[in-house]
């Protein structure tokens, strides 16, 4: 059986470029844009980890972590979070609220991969934040 992606992203753009990244790499994806459907999703097809973005309409990705975490059916579920939010607070926001690991956009496919890899591979493993490489 495929493990099954929770991709939470409000960008329709990178959200199927991710998604359709992460099929051709042997994951089933469900992909939605908003963290209410997330929530949903989460109590009705139980994905083997979550990727949400920050900043999303009605629950945000924060709120999402931390409603996530506070379930004892979700409260071990890996959360990666994927966010155009590189500020320090607000990495450190996605670290407290629940975050096994935080990628900062613009994250490449390959980067995306080998962290849900990593996080599905050993669970939760604490936090890492992987910025780009922005000098070449």
């Amino acid at each position: 059986m495929r493990p099954l992606v929770l991709l939470v992203d409000n960008d329709t753009d990178t959200r199927e470029m991710y998604a359709e990244f992460l099929r051709l790499h042997g994951f089933d994806v469900r992909a939605t844009g908003n963290g209410r459907e997330a929530l949903a999703a989460v109590s009705s097809d139980r994905p083997a980890i979550v990727i949400t973005e920050m900043r999303l309409p009605g629950i945000d990705g924060l709120s999402l972590c931390r409603q996530l975490r506070q379930e004892a059916a979700t409260a071990a579920l890996p959360i990666l979070v994927v966010t155009a939010d590189a500020f320090a607070h607000q990495v450190e926001l996605a670290r407290q609220g629940g975050a096994d690991e935080v990628l900062i956009k613009p994250c490449l496919p390959d980067d995306l991969l080998e962290a849900v890899q990593r996080l599905l591979g050993h669970g939760a493993s604490g936090v890492r934040l992987r910025t780009p490489n922005l000098h070449g």
